[in-house]
């Protein structure tokens, strides 16, 4: 079996889901000997609300403090990821790395993909609830298994 899928992908936003993801991931790569990209993409799309605006600077420029702010978050989502990483690690002789980009999430995994010749991605996604037949779209584990180039496993 070993050899079916040798690169795993797991986009990890620090949700529960993302955790339960991990936990699917951590399985397959220790029965086809996989190494796994444990991924956090900081969505750069956002505008800070003023009030942490006052925090990181006075009259600091949106474009500065958006920078600041992203500094910030990807030392805390490093922290987080590496966290995630030992423990994946621990005992279990499963390569493991992080990655930690900034984007839009959707088009940061579909890079990885491609750059890493990933074999699948593993994703938590939320449930959302349908009116009718309508169904809530635009969650980034869909935008990912309605794109992907590889298998998805959504993790729920």
């Amino acid at each position: 079996m070993q050899g079916d899928f040798t690169c795993i992908l797991v986009p990890h936003d620090g949700s529960e889901m993302s955790d339960k993801a991990l936990d699917e991931a951590t399985k397959f790569a220790k029965l086809f000997g996989s190494k796994i990209i444990l991924q956090h993409v900081v969505d750069d799309r956002f505008e800070p609300p003023s009030i942490l605006l006052s925090f990181i600077k006075k009259r600091a420029s949106l474009k500065e403090a958006k920078a600041k702010l992203l500094g910030m978050l990807k030392i805390g989502v490093e922290s987080m990821l590496r966290d995630r990483m030992e423990k994946v690690q621990m005992g279990s002789g499963i390569g493991a790395n992080i990655e930690i980009r900034v984007g839009s999430p959707s088009k940061e995994i579909a890079k990885m993909v491609k750059a890493e010749n990933v074999d699948i991605i593993i994703i938590g996604g939320r449930r959302f609830k349908s009116v009718g037949k309508i169904r809530a779209l635009g969650s980034v584990a869909m935008r990912v298994a309605g794109t992907a180039v590889c298998p998805v496993m959504l993790v729920r």
